[in-house]
Formats: C-alpha cells, structure tokens, sequence
C-alpha cells in the first residue's frame, strides 16, 4: 500500500503520534507507510473518519485551533505592517535629509565653479582653496549622492510594496475570519 507512504505527515503528525491516536506502535505505522502491513480494521475505521474530517469544510470552518491560527497569524501580520511603518519613516526621514545634503552639495560645486572663473580668484592660495572645497565636495557626493538617493528610493518603493502586500493579506484573512 505504497499510496499511503506519507499518510501521517498528510495529517501534520509524526509516526509515533499517530500511532498513539490509533493505538498502534511507531514501527507498525511505519510499517504500515511503507507498504509492508496492514492496519487493524478498528484502526482503520478510525483513520478512515479521520480523513473524512480533514478534508469537510467544516473542519476548517469550525475549528478553533485553526481560528486561534489565524488570529495569531493576523496579530504578526499586524505586527509587521507597523515594523513596515517605522522603516518608511525612517527611510524618509533619511531620504529627505539626503536629498538636501545632496542639493546643498551641488550649490557648492556651482560656487567653485563660479569663483574659479573670476580673475581675483587666479591666484594659486585661492586656486588651492577652491580645489580643496572642489575635493570635499565630490567625497561627500560619492558618499550621500544620488546613488545612495537612489538606493534608498529602491528601499522605500520595495517597503512600500510589501506594505500592500501585507495590507491585502490581512484584509484576506479578516475576511476569512468572519466566515
């Protein structure tokens, strides 16, 4: 009886505590998966009925171990959409902050920009000065750019998605839960 080689882990237990319910040992169920004995018939019925009842939908409409499950499942959702939340808050916080850092930064590279093409600037200290300020500046963009502008947008957008996607899954399951 080959078919049935995963018939305890179909009901979610291990061999032995299907045994205990059946009032078998852990080697006849295994034997029994196995294909090389067959159960007892009082075993059998029982086993029998309890398939049946998995698979009504009654069982799992009714059920208050599953019902306990899915209101433990949308408390953690729950939990997650707010952890969801404190990461955008902070994504933004940082992006804006970024964004400014990154405009201020710019405006400077117009500034040396600007002095470097002016006469009184042609001197070598204002020149050194100028390139120094120039250098500062583009580090400063390497690190707080528009690559980390963009990255940290890549990050928002995705916590924005699983934010939607966590959304309608609890939607899903509030739904469910008043079936």
């Amino acid at each position: 009886m080959k078919e049935a080689s995963s018939l305890s882990s179909y009901l979610g237990l291990t061999q032995e505590d299907l045994g205990l319910i059946l009032n078998l040992s852990r080697r006849h169920i295994s034997n029994y998966e196995s294909g090389s004995r067959s159960i007892p018939t009082a075993s059998l019925e029982l086993l029998s009925a309890i398939v049946s009842y998995v698979h009504t939908p009654e069982a799992t409409l009714n059920s208050p171990a599953l019902a306990k499950q899915k209101e433990l499942k949308l408390k953690a959702l729950n939990d997650m959409l707010e952890d969801n939340d404190f990461q955008q808050d902070g994504l933004q916080r940082k992006l804006t902050r970024a964004e400014a850092k990154c405009e201020s930064k710019l405006k400077a590279l117009l500034t040396v920009e600007f002095m470097a093409q002016r006469e009184e600037s042609q001197d070598k200290t204002n020149q050194a000065v100028l390139r120094s300020i120039n250098s500062k500046t583009e580090k400063s963009l390497k690190v707080n750019g528009w690559i980390y502008i963009f990255s940290t947008q890549l990050k928002l957008h995705w916590l924005q998605q699983q934010k939607a996607q966590l959304q309608a899954e609890i939607l899903t399951l509030k739904r469910n839960l008043k079936k």
